[in-house]
């Protein structure tokens, strides 16, 4: 029996860890992908210029893809001509 040394045993959880995060990219909304020049905003600004204190407004908003919305690590981000356009109607 071969024995597997401790370098390739952390060489393939390297390998499957950078496959789950590929998975995960986009993994906020079933949106298409959006430009990558665009500005993000944090949930507290999206609620200053949308003036609203609701946070499940907002969550309401990105679930039915109102909000364009992209996830940064564990921080979840709006595209500002998002929030604009919702600002606007």
């Amino acid at each position: 029996m071969e024995t597997i040394g401790i370098n390739q045993i952390l060489l393939d959880i390297l390998y499957a860890l950078r496959s789950l995060n590929d998975t995960m990219v986009g993994y906020c909304s079933n949106q298409a992908p959006v430009q990558t020049d665009e500005e993000w905003l944090h949930m507290q600004e999206v609620m200053d210029i949308l003036k609203t204190t609701s946070r499940k407004s907002i969550y309401n908003w990105r679930m039915d893809k109102t909000l364009e919305c992209k996830k940064f690590g564990r921080t979840i981000k709006f595209l500002k001509s998002s929030v604009y356009r919702l600002a606007n109607k």
